[in-house]
């Protein structure tokens, strides 16, 4: 407590009691509000890091379901295309667990030791000779009139699966022969075919293929002359068929030959030697392992049968269809006139126009539609892509 005296003397500052207890009161007030602060921003502070964290674990785990999600949308195609199909024919579109033969780029098999070829050609003798019809027991013997199916087979296991599901939803398809012909040994190929049991399946092997001769004419032999090698590079080098090369210059490539080849070998091992097949009076189809036929296909068989009795009696080659060199389908959808399309227009009166030469050809017998080389026509050669055959005659190979 101060005196008057000391105030008068300067000694003490005079202050008022209620201003020293109002200082007081400001300076607790400071106080409690610096420290509200602090721990309000410390809240806000916590408040935020649990809100990230949060954040962060949703999007973890929802990126985690997603995840889960895609994963059997990565083979969503798949399941497209099995709901395509009817669960009973989804056996034709699964693979094999245990595959026996690697097969390398392009559906081409890998390079088979001595030995493998010796046994692969000692099982085409024996499936030649056996003639062995599947489903026999359960289809009957194969009516007169009966369709026979042969396809063309060499390495592609999955057009060939699709192929196989569209004949088992073919109408009328348990009535026909379907014959496989192949120019791979191939065990996957094999266990396929023999899984059809919707018809009668038979299944041959071309014996002079590049599988069981890799080396050797009519494979690819060492000393085949190159494909772009002129006449007077050919004679100088002495290969093989220097003397021969095609229309165009160029020399043989065996992997395009071997099709044509195999073409004619199945034609006449049908039409002559397959006992089933060899006094056979119905349609003969050929078709290729990358083909895909209509529900429908067999009827519309039956119904070119009937118009060519009485619109085409000499006819003995029909087409089911064609491939077109270019086709746009963007365009062709928006580009309609009265309803047709005018690409398929076009084509249709380009078939006009082949169809007076054609009647011609077809009207001569089967030996004159050959050149002088023994080759089959310009004609016979551009129709003998998906023909149907009615006719049991033997075809000359060139």
């Amino acid at each position: 407590k101060t005196s008057a005296s000391d105030a008068e003397r300067g000694l003490v500052k005079p202050y008022s009691v209620s201003s020293v207890y109002t200082r007081k009161k400001a300076g607790y007030t400071r106080g409690a509000s610096v420290g509200g602060t602090r721990s309000g921003r410390s809240t806000i502070i916590r408040t935020l890091a649990f809100v990230f964290l949060a954040t962060f674990l949703w999007l973890q785990l929802h990126v985690i379901s997603l995840t889960g999600r895609n994963s059997p949308t990565q083979s969503s195609p798949n399941e497209t295309l099995f709901s395509l199909v009817p669960q009973e024919l989804h056996r034709f579109l699964k693979d094999r667990r245990n595959s026996s033969l690697h097969q390398g780029p392009n559906g081409t098999l890998g390079s088979l030791a001595e030995l493998d070829i010796i046994e692969i050609q000692r099982n085409i003798e024996r499936v030649n000779a056996e003639q062995k019809i599947y489903n026999d027991d359960a289809f009957g013997p194969l009516s007169p009139d009966a369709p026979v199916i042969v396809v063309q087979v060499h390495s592609r296991l999955t057009y060939l699966r699709h192929l196989i599901v569209s004949l088992a939803q073919a109408r009328g398809i348990e009535q026909a022969l379907l014959v496989f012909s192949h120019d791979v040994w191939h065990p996957d190929i094999n266990y396929l075919i023999q899984s059809v049991d919707f018809c009668r399946v038979m299944q041959i092997f071309y014996p002079h293929s590049i599988q069981t001769h890799p080396r050797s004419f009519p494979g690819e032999d060492p000393n085949d002359c190159p494909r772009n090698t002129n006449k007077q590079q050919a004679l100088a080098l002495k290969c093989i068929n220097a003397q021969h090369p095609d229309l165009y210059g160029h020399y043989r490539e065996a992997k395009f030959t071997q099709t044509k080849h195999h073409w004619w070998w199945k034609a006449n091992r049908v039409f002559d030697q397959l006992t089933v097949t060899r006094n056979h009076t119905g349609m003969v189809l050929f078709l290729e392992e990358d083909h895909y036929v209509a529900e429908d296909f067999l009827h519309v068989l039956r119904l070119m049968e009937q118009t060519c009795k009485h619109a085409c009696e000499r006819c003995n080659v029909l087409s089911l269809g064609t491939y077109l060199k270019t086709y746009n389908y963007y365009a062709d959808y928006s580009r309609k006139y009265f309803g047709v399309n005018a690409v398929l227009q076009k084509e249709l009166l380009r078939g006009l126009d082949r169809r007076e030469h054609r009647h011609h050809v077809y009207q001569q017998p089967r030996h004159q539609q050959l050149d002088n080389q023994g080759n089959p026509s310009p004609e016979t050669r551009r129709t003998g892509s998906t023909p149907f055959y009615h006719s049991t005659k033997s075809i000359q190979p060139s």
